[in-house]
């Protein structure tokens, strides 16, 4: 039994050496402002401009929380770490501050680094910008680049001014299209006429021609059936032909008013 309670005892304080003789990391965390709360993963760290933490190696979420909840343009302090063996990370806790970027007119594109951020008015993060040439662009306006210098603004309005060159070329596109449009209108107008005119001609032409049927069929000369019977083959001719032309212009003028409609 003794032998057993000394095995025992020689394993377990192996066990226990071996434990405390793993290679462990720190983290260096540094704050000029003081968190409301500190998190190391799960961890709750007391808050301090200065820390040091020995951890074990690995990947680490950090998470500080701001003290000035009343400013709701700052956020909370998030970041992952790598921490080596027998290394220390060093990490400055700085609440990410944020910003309004407008710009007059609005809905101006926001580019930094040649990726589209959105459009104003657009809640920016300075830091992510604060080293960043800001581009503004916007049709029929000059673009304009800027650089942010007072970390303290909390609105930023950039004014654009206009293209010239854009706005002559758009005035002219736009003479353009009122001159087609005027055109189309015209067209759809004299089609619409004619299609008016050559219906109600063909209208009367059918009549002319089934009474000339109607004579061929009741008449008792025989020298006049012939003559009857033709008079009613040309009327009917001729109904056709302007019935023709009547459907030729009611869908040109039903094309030219959308396409009016189009422009």
């Amino acid at each position: 039994m003794k032998r057993l309670w000394l095995l025992f005892l020689v394993v377990t304080t192996g066990w226990i050496s071996n434990a405390h003789s793993q290679p462990v990391g720190y983290l260096h965390l540094t704050a000029a402002q003081l968190p409301a709360k500190l998190f190391v993963d799960s961890l709750s760290v007391p808050p301090a401009r200065d820390t040091l933490l020995a951890l074990s190696p690995g990947t680490h979420r950090i998470r500080a929380t701001t003290p000035f909840r009343a400013d709701w343009l700052l956020r909370d302090f998030q970041r992952s770490v790598r921490i080596k063996a027998l290394d220390t990370t060093t990490v400055a806790i700085v609440f990410p501050r944020y910003f309004f970027l407008s710009s007059q007119p609005e809905g101006a594109f926001v580019r930094a680094a040649n990726a589209v951020l959105g459009r104003t008015p657009l809640l920016a993060n300075w830091e992510t910008l604060k080293n960043t040439p800001v581009r503004l662009e916007k049709r029929g306006y000059l673009s304009r680049q800027i650089r942010l210098q007072n970390p303290n603004e909390k609105r930023l309005i950039i004014r654009l001014k206009k293209d010239p060159g854009y706005w002559k070329r758009f005035n002219q596109l736009l003479q353009k299209k009122r001159l087609q449009r005027k055109r189309l209108r015209w067209g759809a107008a004299g089609t619409g006429g004619a299609a008016l005119a050559s219906g109600v001609a063909a209208y009367f032409l059918k009549k002319k021609a089934n009474a000339a049927y109607d004579t061929y069929l009741k008449t008792p000369f025989p020298d006049k059936i012939q003559t009857y019977y033709n008079r009613a083959q040309r009327y009917d001719t001729y109904a056709g032909t302007t019935y023709l032309i009547f459907e030729i212009n009611l869908i040109s003028s039903a094309i030219l008013l959308l396409l009016t409609m189009g422009k």
